[in-house]
């Protein structure tokens, strides 16, 4: 006899559950990433940009 609660997952489910919360998790880590890149680029685009008006004047 199991202890399963009724309306509970099966394993299958769970198992589904688990995939796809691992894909929506990688997905999230995906763009943070990419975000946390774009950000980079734009802040050494900015510093770039400081430095040639610095020049210029």
């Amino acid at each position: 006899m199991t202890d399963e609660v009724p309306g509970s997952p099966t394993p299958d489910e769970e198992e589904a559950i688990d995939a796809a919360l691992n894909r929506l998790t990688d997905q999230f880590l995906r763009a943070e990433d990419e975000a946390r890149a774009q950000l980079l680029e734009m802040r050494e685009n900015l510093e770039i940009e400081r430095l040639e008006a610095w020049y210029r004047t």
